[in-house]
């Protein structure tokens, strides 16, 4: 699959990142040097997404080849997904740091492509993920404007009814978002890791 900026709309856009993962693992990326080089004073800048940093540069400003073949392994480590999720306080502070790590990448990669007219694309994630900011810790502003032009990029395909559940989740109370929703999400992700931990122990 061959796509150049004339291509990309927000469906192209979701499906090239959530499908295909560009933006998710630098091991199956390949460049020329000379084309990321402009934009090193944003990737100094860049704290965890380098990945999406780099996928994002090259599908906004220049052709990009999909080969759909797996080109690497991901290894999960269960050593550190066990840390967060030791007791729900660390799985909470993990869950706010991590959030606010990724809503600032975000910012940062828009300054990035600031000018190359996507930039109405990268909001819509934006603006989501100052839902999963709010929704950690509360320390985000967060209209109603925001939410009707926000779009997961875990389910590009999320209803905007579920989207609007989660903004309305994150403006509760805290001790209301503690023990209904946030308990709930941390005892989800504890059994997806015990279920992950009892898979890898099979030969």
């Amino acid at each position: 699959m061959i796509i150049t900026p004339k291509d990309l709309n927000q469906d192209i856009v979701s499906e090239v990142m959530y499908n295909y993962g560009l933006g998710f693992n630098n091991s199956s990326l390949s460049f020329r040097k000379e084309h990321i080089l402009k934009y090193m004073d944003y990737l100094r800048e860049i704290r965890l997404m380098f990945d999406r940093f780099i996928g994002t540069i090259f599908l906004f400003t220049s052709q990009v080849i999909i080969w759909n073949e797996p080109l690497s392994i991901y290894r999960v480590l269960l050593s550190s997904a066990s840390r967060k999720l030791e007791s729900l306080d660390k799985f909470i502070q993990h869950g706010a740091n991590f959030s606010r790590i990724v809503y600032e990448d975000y910012m940062t990669i828009y300054k990035a492509v600031k000018g190359s007219g996507f930039e109405n694309i990268l909001e819509k994630y934006i603006n989501y993920q100052k839902i999963v900011v709010k929704l950690f810790s509360n320390d985000m502003k967060l209209t109603l404007r925001d939410v009707f032009n926000a779009v997961p990029l875990h389910n590009p395909k999320a209803p905007k009814w579920k989207i609007l559940l989660a903004y309305f989740a994150s403006i509760l109370p805290y001790s209301l978002k503690k023990e209904i929703i946030l308990k709930s999400l941390y005892k989800k992700q504890v059994k997806q890791y015990l279920k992950f931990k009892d898979s890898a122990k099979k030969p």
